[in-house]
């Protein structure tokens, strides 16, 4: 990723820059699937962190894991700066690269899709995954817009991160509701 990135980066790079410079109040979004969501993790982790005053999204399709741990914390530590990775359960790309020695971590939330919907904020690892890869296959991006649309077919999206659907929260009086901070 990292060779591939860097390869990359002259030729985007003073597109966005320039683009930032003309609407300064404008949100930069990265987005990608499978080695492309990869990739625009690790633009979204750079850009963020070499421009704290703008606002930075990642949207990841079938991302597979892209750093170290320290990345990780790394990303997952700037406040200008939000990754959301979309995952099939079925998906293979995401559980890679396989080293078995774990020196590969996801970044950001997660919101994994299938038969059920669930999001995993960034803090919180989720479930395992199965690890019988030989069972799994590569997401591509129709399957991903498929499995969207289907979703927004019935109006259904997550409301909640898992584990924090548990209650309706603090009441002051009158039962105005009072977020926790």
């Amino acid at each position: 990723f990292k060779q591939t990135y860097f390869e990359l980066e002259s030729m985007f790079l003073p597109m966005v820059e320039q683009l930032t410079e003309e609407n300064p109040f404008a949100q930069v979004v990265f987005c990608g699937n499978s080695f492309g969501a990869g990739l625009a993790t690790l633009a979204g982790v750079r850009y963020a962190s070499h421009r704290p005053t703008v606002r930075v999204t990642v949207h990841a399709f079938g991302s597979p894991k892209v750093g170290s741990i320290e990345f990780r914390h790394l990303a997952n530590s700037l406040s200008n700066l939000r990754i959301f990775r979309l995952e099939m359960k079925r998906d293979s790309m995401m559980d890679s690269p396989q080293d078995g020695h774990n020196k590969w971590a996801h970044v950001g939330h997660s919101i994994s899709i299938g038969k059920k919907l669930a999001a995993y904020r960034f803090d919180f690892n989720k479930p395992a995954t199965s690890k019988n890869i030989f069972k799994k296959k590569k997401g591509d991006s129709e399957a991903y817009r498929a499995l969207l649309e289907k979703y927004v077919a019935r109006n259904e999206w997550i409301e909640s991160y898992s584990g924090e659907d548990i209650g309706d929260g603090v009441r002051g009086s009158g039962n105005e509701k009072r977020g926790m901070v």
